[in-house]
């Protein structure tokens, strides 16, 4: 053992503070907790001390990754399946989501990080009856405008109506035509008549409001590492057409191999609802009077996503000028790129 020195020398008479009996004590305490240096890496035998190059450069942690980007190749898209409600890895075209496979030379944890970009794409119309309930615009909803018929088409055709409806038009159906005398009840106001300021229908918008749009539709992500779950998101809904996802998550590792996995599920949701019966429910006027109809299964409702089917718009009621020859039902979503990174620590 190499030689060492007291750090604070006593002297007499002096009183002895614990901080200087520490410092001395850590001298020999240190070198047996590992700090060994010249005095103490030579050959017992010869006396020759080891070369400072014996020891190889290590690393006490490592970096792996696994990604794709196919924003530019939508043919290398990950699509999301249309037959099962629960988590794939790999799509039905061969294309996997990233996974990493390493092998740990001791226990450890690791910290993972992925992050991921998906695109709905489809109106989410689930028959035909559907779409013509969402596509059409009674006359109602835009008066006082004048149209040759009582119904025109509103938009959009390929992705989820909600909120505003806009009704499309075109000079065929006449819907240019001026607002006249029926300025007054327009919703810009009043004109003047004398001005020659004239008001088209393309001025301002005009449709109808769909309180509840379809919004149906949702994509769930979660990592696994060797098997067990270490980060997942909620149910992200197509009321975002376009949406970036972030998960991070740590867990302890052993020596061997060790498997990190990505998965995904789209599904159709749906919020259940059950009637309202036994202790409570709606008896006569009195018994049940202030208990709601209906009440919320806790539950989500969950199927695999519509399939995309073309149908023909002849029964469609509205003007041919208007009519598309066919309608996409359905709906898509697809992963476009992703990255998962994950930094191994030994212990």
């Amino acid at each position: 053992m190499s030689i060492k020195f007291p750090t604070r020398r006593p002297e007499a008479g002096e009183i002895a503070h614990p901080d200087d009996l520490n410092l001395n004590f850590k001298e020999f305490v240190d070198e047996l907790n590992g700090n060994i240096d010249s005095d103490n890496l030579k050959d017992e035998e010869t006396g020759v001390r080891i070369d400072k190059d014996c020891f190889s450069v290590g690393s006490f942690s490592e970096c792996f990754q696994s990604s794709f980007n196919a924003v530019n190749s939508p043919e290398l898209r990950f699509q999301c399946s249309h037959s099962t409600t629960g988590f794939i890895s790999k799509d039905d075209n061969g294309v996997e989501l990233p996974f990493i496979e390493f092998d740990a030379e001791a226990d450890g944890w690791i910290v993972v990080d992925f992050a991921v970009s998906h695109i709905w794409e489809g109106n989410g119309f689930i028959s035909e009856d559907e779409a013509k309930t969402f596509l059409k615009v009674d006359s109602e909803h835009f008066f006082p405008f004048v149209a040759p018929s009582d119904k025109v088409l509103g938009n959009p055709l390929h992705d989820p109506p909600g909120g505003w409806l806009a009704a499309s038009g075109s000079s065929k159906t006449k819907m240019e035509r001026s607002v006249g005398e029926h300025i007054t009840v327009s919703p810009v106001g009043s004109a003047n008549p004398d001005g020659g300021k004239r008001f088209l229908h393309k001025n301002y918008p005009q449709g109808r409001w769909i309180a509840k749009p379809i919004d149906r539709y949702a994509i769930q992500y979660k990592v696994e590492v060797n098997g067990n779950d270490i980060s997942e998101t909620g149910w992200l809904f197509n009321g975002n057409q376009r949406q970036g996802v972030y998960l991070c998550g740590s867990i302890p590792v052993v020596a061997g191999k060790n498997k990190v996995i990505v998965s995904v599920r789209a599904v159709s949701h749906f919020e259940l609802t059950s009637s309202t019966l036994g202790v409570g429910a709606k008896f006569n006027d009195l018994i049940g009077k202030y208990t709601p109809r209906q009440t919320e299964v806790t539950l989500d409702g969950t199927s695999p996503l519509p399939e995309r089917t073309e149908i023909d718009t002849d029964s469609f009621a509205i003007p041919k000028s208007q009519k598309p020859s066919k309608i996409k039902l359905g709906i898509d979503c697809f992963i476009q790129s992703s990255n998962l990174v994950i930094q191994y620590r030994k212990a």
